[in-house]
């Protein structure tokens, strides 16, 4: 038996030698760019296999939809709140006082530079510190551009699931 596995294992091997040699050796015969093929001639690569395909090219993405535009609408109020509550005070104080606190933003400045009473150079420096800060950060709520989001999708009457794997819970939602 063991003579018999030995016997095997050689034919295997001397006819697996024997095949890559001969391919080889025809293979070889062939000039570049062509092939052998099964009748064992040597025919162009192009004949044998036809034309390399070029890939397909990828669908083009769809343009891209522009939703427009948003100011920062949380600084816009803060600033505008900020700017308000300060001229709020400013006009009170202008009132109480006789004085001309009710201009707004400059007002708190003028009567600290001509004011000659004690506080007077903090309270309006205060009050125009006040207002100046409000209304830059107003400003800047103003200048700041955010991306729309896109308009809600349409009422269906089959739900969606909201949820899933690695959120909180799962949950069904239906748009009216």
């Amino acid at each position: 038996m063991l003579l018999y596995r030995q016997v095997l294992l050689f034919c295997a091997v001397a006819l697996g030698v024997v095949a890559i040699s001969g391919g080889a050796s025809a293979q070889s015969a062939c000039p570049p760019g062509s092939v052998l093929d099964a009748s064992g001639q040597c025919v162009d690569q192009d004949v044998a296999y036809g034309p390399q395909a070029e890939p397909p090219l990828a669908p083009e993405a769809p343009p891209a939809v522009d939703y427009g535009t948003h100011i920062d609408v949380g600084w816009t109020v803060v600033g505008a709140v900020t700017f308000s509550l300060g001229y709020a005070a400013s006009v009170i104080f202008g009132v109480l006082r006789d004085d001309l606190f009710y201009i707004p933003v400059a007002g708190g400045l003028v009567h600290a530079i001509i004011g000659g009473a004690d506080g007077a150079l903090g309270l309006g420096l205060s009050l125009f510190l006040g207002q100046s800060l409000g209304l830059v950060v107003m400003i800047f709520g103003l200048s700041q551009r955010y991306p729309n989001d896109p308009p809600p999708a349409e009422a269906s009457l089959l739900p969606e699931v909201v949820g899933g794997p690695g959120e909180l819970g799962l949950g069904l939602r239906w748009r009216f």
